[in-house]
């Protein structure tokens, strides 16, 4: 229910950002591109010999051998002060594999993990000169993670597990973003924030 009134009173502040600038040059873009991932932690379910936990650190190369399907797209709006941007992807990351047991069986598994994301995000200047601007902004992220394994056992009884994950949540998220202009047309953006609520 929070989120769903910061949602509302972060779309009335667009439109009101909006409507006061109405005769001010607006500029628009719209794009993609690469996007180097990666991913550490742990990943653990039950199996007919017990709990099974997996660290897994996976580096960018990593990534790009297990990823099935990757897309995005990202756009912005700006009266050259205020900057709202928006953003959508998906990434899905599929891998099997198979290895021996210590009672002479094999335990083999099939894993797809599945992201979805959006984003819509706020900011106005509060430093500019002609090496970077500094830009904080504020918006929304939603984010769906979607996660199946199977895993198959031979040389004993009950050795077939299944999981699956669904869940999905939406951020209000505070940020900080510095823009390094570079060339005429182009520029240099890094970017951190925190997501909360969701």
């Amino acid at each position: 229910m929070k989120t769903k009134r910061l949602g509302i009173l972060l779309t009335t502040l667009v439109l009101m950002t909006y409507s006061a600038a109405a005769h001010a040059e607006w500029n628009f873009g719209i794009g993609t591109g690469p996007q180097m991932l990666n991913i550490s932690g742990d990943i653990g379910m039950d199996t007919a010999l017990g709990p099974a936990t997996l660290d897994v650190d996976l580096d960018p190369d990593d990534m790009a051998d297990l990823t099935e399907t990757a897309f995005g797209l990202g756009g912005y709006a700006t009266d050259g002060k205020w900057m709202i941007q928006a953003s959508a992807g998906k990434l899905q990351l599929e891998e099997d594999g198979a290895r021996g047991t210590r009672t002479g069986g094999t335990l083999s598994a099939e894993i797809e993990f599945d992201i979805t994301g959006a984003e819509l995000t706020v900011g106005y200047p509060i430093y500019e000169n002609d090496a970077f601007i500094l830009r904080p902004y504020t918006g929304l992220r939603y984010l769906r993670h979607e996660f199946d394994a199977t895993i198959t056992g031979t040389g004993f009884a009950g050795g077939n597990r299944s999981k699956s994950i669904d869940e999905s949540w939406t951020d209000v998220l505070i940020g900080l973003s510095a823009d390094v202009p570079f060339a005429e047309k182009w520029n240099w953006n890094i970017r951190a924030d925190a997501g909360f609520g969701g």
